[in-house]
């Protein structure tokens, strides 16, 4: 590795550290704005727990002004902001490294243990190349849902709009009826786990699992540890180096992936926000014309839906991280 090059890998260990900080910032505060007002009193550190993040309650009050919407959306910005940052920086050192890997005919690369468990998914460096095409399915499969979410959440935040112009128990009664027929969109992986939605096993040792019940309370984790890796010495061709450090790009662009999700997001929660406000302070006019059951179950509608938050403030920074010590992996084994 030359003087240019271990500078430019230096700096993207930077902002590789840059972005766990900030995807560390998002997870917390989404758990605030899950949690209900007397479980955050008093504590300053919250359990990195998924099921901790779904199990709070979300409040209307946190939407009207409340600091942790606006700490939450402070979050996201940032966490977009050093995506994009992450993902050219990244970006410059595979291209970096397809050019000195044009330089050679062959390459003898020597990987220690440590390198094979984070790059590989069984602990075999032969399997480099296999191993990076499965986990780029697995994220496709997470971009596709992503992208479902978001749907998911336009479709809810246009339903629960309506009970601004509620006039009755009726009325209100048909929106709930709307929402309730919506459906929180199944993370597609591969494969059956009693009852749960799981992925391939990744390079890293690491797996997803999604599991929903009820349609109504959706849980994500990633979960797994690093095979055993043997250290040796792999012999790649440059048309190989390159073909991988092609599909390590395609890995990158998760990042910019997720800023655009993040950015959708972000709108959503502000057009939520918005929508909180004008449809609280319809309801309220509606105290005693509406009975106390329909005014009670349409300001729960209000409270925000538990498994986007879960997805956008718990799970995905953690697949963000994920994914970039694996490119650093990759990198640091092929440029």
């Amino acid at each position: 590795m030359t003087h240019k090059s271990r500078m430019l890998f230096t700096q993207g260990l930077e902002q590789h550290m840059n972005l766990s900080y900030r995807l560390r910032d998002v997870q917390e505060l989404g758990r605030v704005m899950a949690m209900d007002p007397d479980s955050v009193k008093g504590q300053e550190a919250f359990m990195d727990s998924l099921s901790q993040l779904g199990s709070g309650l979300l409040s209307v009050s946190k939407w009207v002004g409340g600091k942790a919407l606006q700490g939450l959306t402070s979050g996201f910005k940032a966490a977009g902001t050093q995506l994009s940052k992450t993902f050219d920086d990244n970006k410059t050192l595979i291209r970096k490294a397809i050019s000195s890997a044009n330089a050679d005919s062959e390459h003898s690369i020597e990987l220690t243990g440590a390198q094979v468990s984070v790059i590989t998914i069984t602990g075999d460096p032969d399997h480099i190349g296999q191993d990076m095409d499965l986990l780029l399915k697995q994220l496709e499969l997470l971009d596709g849902h992503s992208k479902a979410v978001l749907d998911y959440l336009d479709s809810q935040l246009i339903a629960v709009r309506k009970l601004k112009d509620a006039k009755s128990t009726d009325d209100v009664f048909a929106v709930i009826d709307t929402v309730q027929k919506l459906k929180y969109p199944a993370f597609k992986l591969p494969h059956d786990q009693k009852g749960a939605a799981r992925s391939e096993v990744m390079p890293g040792g690491k797996e997803w699992t999604f599991n929903d019940p009820d349609g109504s309370s959706p849980k994500y984790s990633m979960s797994g540890d690093a095979p055993a890796g043997e250290s040796g010495n792999l012999s790649l061709s440059k048309s190989q180096v390159t073909e991988m450090l092609n599909k390590l790009d395609k890995v990158n662009s998760l990042h910019q992936r997720m800023k655009a999700a993040y950015d959708s997001y972000l709108a959503f929660l502000k057009s939520w926000s918005d929508m909180v406000k004008a449809v609280d302070e319809s309801l309220g006019k509606l105290e005693f014309k509406v009975s106390k059951s329909a005014l009670k179950e349409a300001e729960k509608l209000l409270e925000g839906n538990h498994g986007a938050l879960a997805f956008y403030s718990g799970f995905t920074p953690r697949v963000v991280g994920y994914t970039d010590r694996y490119i650093h992996g990759v990198l640091g084994v092929l440029a």
